[in-house]
């Protein structure tokens, strides 16, 4: 727009409005337009230019404008091999740390890209697993899988320490509560924090007929963990919400639970129960706006080594399963539908953690003290 604005030339030949210049005498345009491929039928496209394309969420919209062409002779998208490409873009196998890397997929790298900001990035990105895909797609022009693997063992085995409970009691603390649907793994974990550490306390039930056919089907060793007490096995092959609803409220006269998040696309009577109970119960959405915070500080306490657990091999399990999935935004959340087994424990554990942060949030200065008169 601002080109045509300040050439006297192209001014007579084209009027720029907000999101369009317009040759007027021959009815052509030039325009800016929206993802929705819904309203895009009707076009006969001599040119289309279609940025970011690694953001696009499906190929509806560049199926629609290709077509659009379908009547022009020479349309300007189709592939040409008269077309000279040159594509600066780094190698999977490539050293994410070399500056030469770096100087193969930036042609401008030292110029408006500095050598002290790719230092850093590249360091976050071996640093903090989930940034990794971030930094080869943005930095290195790397195609890569929205899928990103998440915390190894090791980070999350460094962060093990001895857990006595009672010397949680009375102590303040914020609940996650991942229910299953109807036969599977449910999940209740409390958050304590104490100085600059968040310790983790977890607690694990499932239907025992159930437990048995899922060892023997996957060989998933629930039967051992029941008998160990690392998870709680109840009588039937369905989820018994009434034995969860008690256990809770025990836990509530032991400890000191602030509030409890729930899934509230999966909520049930017993949330409903808990609240008759007294207890503060809060729904929590699992997209990437209320999930994307939480997962990300988890990971940085982890790293950070802020993290306590009891090297449960229940929420040892639900880790090692998590696959985490990034929006074109840089949002993440635990992919559900594409981890491998099951998550439970650690959604559990995020949605406790972001309880935490919301009422952080909320806590101003004016609660301890009045206003300062200047």
């Amino acid at each position: 727009k601002q080109m045509v604005l300040q050439n006297s030339q192209l001014s007579q030949r084209g009027k720029p409005f907000r999101n369009s210049i317009v040759n007027e005498s021959k009815g052509n345009f030039f325009k800016a337009i929206s993802s929705d491929s819904n309203t895009k039928h009707g076009f006969s496209a001599n040119c289309v230019i279609y940025d970011e394309l690694h953001t696009a969420k499906s190929r509806d919209l560049w199926d629609t404008l290709l077509t659009s062409t379908g009547s022009r002779r020479q349309p300007l998208i189709i592939d040409d091999p008269t077309f000279y490409p040159v594509i600066f873009e780094a190698e999977l196998e490539d050293d994410i740390r070399s500056e030469e890397v770096w100087r193969k997929a930036n042609p401008n790298y030292e110029i408006s890209l500095r050598k002290e900001y790719m230092e850093r990035e590249s360091q976050r990105a071996i640093d903090i697993p989930s940034y990794l895909n971030t930094f080869k797609r943005l930095h290195l022009n790397i195609w890569t899988d929205s899928l990103t693997a998440w915390i190894g063992q090791q980070e999350w085995s460094d962060c093990a320490g001895s857990i006595t409970p009672s010397m949680l009691k009375g102590k303040k603390c914020w609940g996650g509560l991942d229910l299953a649907s109807t036969r599977d793994l449910s999940a209740f974990v409390l958050l304590f924090k104490e100085d600059d550490k968040f310790i983790v306390l977890p607690y694990f039930f499932i239907p025992k007929d159930n437990a048995y056919k899922r060892y023997q089907k996957d060989k998933i060793d629930y039967p051992t963990w029941i008998q160990n007490g690392h998870m709680i096995g109840t009588e039937g092959d369905v989820c018994d919400y009434d034995f969860i609803k008690h256990k809770i409220m025990e836990l509530g006269l032991e400890y000191n639970i602030q509030s409890v998040c729930y899934d509230r696309w999966n909520a049930s009577q017993l949330v409903i129960q808990l609240q008759d109970e007294g207890l503060t119960m809060d729904g929590f959405g699992q997209g990437y706006r209320s999930m994307s915070a939480p997962t990300k500080e988890f990971e940085k306490l982890i790293l950070g080594k802020q993290i306590v657990h009891n090297d449960n091999p229940v929420l040892n399990w639900c880790l090692s399963n998590v696959q985490i999935i990034e929006d074109p935004a840089g949002n993440v959340k635990c992919a559900r539908n594409k981890s491998k087994e099951k998550i439970d424990g650690i959604i559990a554990t995020i949605m406790a953690l972001g309880n935490f942060m919301t009422e952080e949030e909320v806590d101003s200065v004016y609660d301890s003290r009045g206003l300062l008169i200047l």
